[in-house]
């Protein structure tokens, strides 16, 4: 473990949170944050062995996040409905991948003999993405695609502008089991670029709602879908969750803990 990992964890276990969060917003400190958390511009990334579901992987991000997936998990229910529709050998999708947490979890899921393509739009979070996936060995199985997640492909921009529905053409997907999408706010793009593969595979879905929080939510039943939230409740019109969860043809059920 770093000196820098070592110095973070002692002032999680011996600072009370009243003091560490002025401490973290106040401008005055900020120099002295972004050379410990951001040396030239960039988080350090601290890698850490994670155990999920009975899921082991080594997983490499800012201090903030490596500490939380060690300690508690990351998106734990999201993760979990992820876990339990997505079958050895399965095919699975995660726009907006960030460092790969999500992506790590399926690929455990779904084993070697399955699928995960990974979409991220940052350079630099690609980068850490594509380093926790060799760190795993999964690279055989794993495919990190940089890019901005929408409703139509442009190889022209930057990052090049990607569909779904163009990734699972490219890479012969023969079936899709399920789709993360989480990119803080064009999901309803997300959605539309992936409408043929909702209609031919018919994924599980859970997709986060920055807006369009109502069309997100008449687009997936107009396709079949049923959607609840966290807490395995039937989504009401009005009452938007966080991130929906959705099937085709039934309503999910969402784990709220882990497998025994």
């Amino acid at each position: 473990m770093s000196v820098k990992a070592l110095i973070y964890r002692h002032l999680l276990a011996r600072v009370p949170r009243a003091v560490r969060d002025p401490l973290a917003r106040s401008t005055l400190l900020r120099p002295v944050r972004d050379w410990f958390f951001r040396p030239g511009g960039t988080p350090s990334l601290h890698r850490v062995p994670v155990r999920f579901e009975g899921f082991e992987f080594t997983f490499a991000a800012p201090f903030q996040s490596a500490h939380v997936a060690q300690t508690r998990g990351i998106e734990n229910r999201i993760c979990r409905f992820l876990v339990d529709h997505s079958p050895r050998g399965g095919t699975c999708i995660d726009v907006g991948a960030n460092y790969g947490y999500v992506s790590l979890v399926m690929a455990r899921a779904v084993g070697p003999t399955g699928r995960v393509v990974s979409i991220e739009a940052s350079a630099h979070v690609y980068e850490g993405l594509s380093s926790n996936i060799a760190a795993n060995g999964m690279q055989a199985m794993t495919t990190a695609i940089h890019g901005f997640a929408g409703r139509r492909e442009d190889a022209g921009s930057s990052p090049p502008a990607v569909t779904v529905d163009a990734i699972v053409r490219a890479n012969a997907l023969s079936h899709v089991d399920v789709i993360k999408i989480d990119v803080d706010g064009p999901e309803l793009d997300v959605l539309h670029g992936a409408r043929e593969s909702l209609q031919r595979f018919r994924p599980a879905i859970v997709v986060e709602l920055t807006r369009d929080h109502e069309v997100i939510y008449d687009f997936l039943v107009d396709a079949g879908y049923a959607c609840v939230d966290m807490d395995g409740l039937e989504v009401r019109r009005g009452a938007w969750p966080e991130n929906l969860f959705a099937t085709h043809g039934r309503l999910p059920t969402i784990r709220t803990s882990s497998k025994r």
